[in-house]
């Protein structure tokens, strides 16, 4: 048996191998906080919330956080920012973010069962790097009971996961090879590979989060509000319907620019070579509102990409492709 997880700023997904099928649990990862009020508790054991008592408040986490948030019109708190567990939220973070992977994952179905979660590549734009945040998510691991974990490049879990190739100049296939971009909502993760091999990877400090504060400052509403239109309501693939609908189209098209302009940033600065025509592969939530393709297809024209690019696709599931691309290395790691 093996089980996989990928720790995102807005959602945790497992993926574990149940018979014949791969089975993926979510969980969205954010909280809300309730004081402890007279009635409060009863009221949150009735409405079946899931929620923490820490202190004298109640931690409600998960899906039910984004619903509390939107009717008392006040942020959503994260235990994550931008990919990597939330500074401003060290008092509680690793508490909440544990027991959110806990309800995710489940405990070990057998002994030393392997188990495989992925972390952001280094940014290229932000001050930090992902050592301490490799360690705490070990360390949450370990608290749940798995002893054998395996952690791995997010970008290069989407390039497991939906294998993009490339044809040779002898008119050999050479599996997965070509660039895996993994839109999320903390930040954005790329990774270029050959023969499984990662020849460059990174990740920006853009997402869908920055895209929602964005457009949140321009259109003077709520976050969570902007959370849900975008969840619920857009296409990126026809004319903005309305105000709400033309900011969401200029931040996601701000989004794309800037992931592929730090592309070419990045791999002016390497000595690879590659004159095959390579195939991108996209996955992540935020890539999950229609015509989201169609868009980066458009915005990939303009910005004189510096690789032969033979296709664009979608992952099959987009939102559980990086958890898919951890189990798959799991699994391998079981032999």
């Amino acid at each position: 048996m093996a089980v996989s997880i990928d720790i995102g700023t807005m959602f945790i997904i497992s993926a574990r191998e149940e018979k014949d099928d791969v089975v993926f649990r979510r969980q969205r990862n954010a909280f809300f906080v309730v004081d402890n009020a007279p009635g409060a508790e009863d009221m949150l054991l009735r409405s079946k919330a899931k929620f923490l008592k820490i202190g004298d408040q109640f931690f409600v986490i998960g899906d039910d956080a984004i619903t509390l948030a939107s009717i008392m019109g006040k942020p959503l708190r994260r235990p994550m920012s931008k990919g990597v567990i939330n500074p401003t939220e060290k008092d509680h973070a690793r508490t909440i973010l544990t027991e959110i992977i806990k309800a995710v994952v489940g405990k070990p179905k057998g002994d030393n069962e392997t188990i495989c979660a992925c972390i952001p590549a280094e940014p290229v734009d932000a001050d930090y790097n992902v050592i301490y945040h490799k360690a705490i998510i070990e360390r949450a691991l370990r608290e749940a009971g798995y002893e054998n974990i395996m952690i791995i490049n997010e970008g290069m879990a989407l390039v497991h996961s939906e294998n993009p190739t490339i044809e040779t100049a002898g008119g050999e296939i050479a599996p997965f090879s070509g660039i895996g971009i993994s839109f999320g909502a903390g930040m954005t993760n790329l990774a270029f590979s050959y023969r499984g091999l990662e020849l460059l990877s990174f990740s920006a400090a853009r997402g869908g989060d920055w895209v929602d504060e964005q457009v949140a400052k321009v259109q003077d509403v709520p976050i969570p509000k902007v959370t849900l239109c975008k969840e619920t309501k857009l296409d990126l693939g026809i004319p903005p319907l309305n105000e709400m609908d033309y900011a969401l189209h200029t931040f996601y098209r701000s989004l794309l620019e800037y992931v592929f302009f730090q592309f070419k940033s990045e791999f002016k600065k390497t000595d690879k070579t590659i004159e095959e025509e390579i195939e991108i592969v996209i996955g992540g939530g935020t890539s999950m509102p229609k015509g989201f393709i169609k868009m980066l297809k458009t915005t990939l024209k303009k910005v004189e990409f510096p690789l032969k690019v033979k296709g664009v696709r979608h992952a099959t599931s987009p939102a559980d492709a990086v958890s898919n691309g951890c189990l798959i290395n799991a699994q391998a790691q079981e032999g």
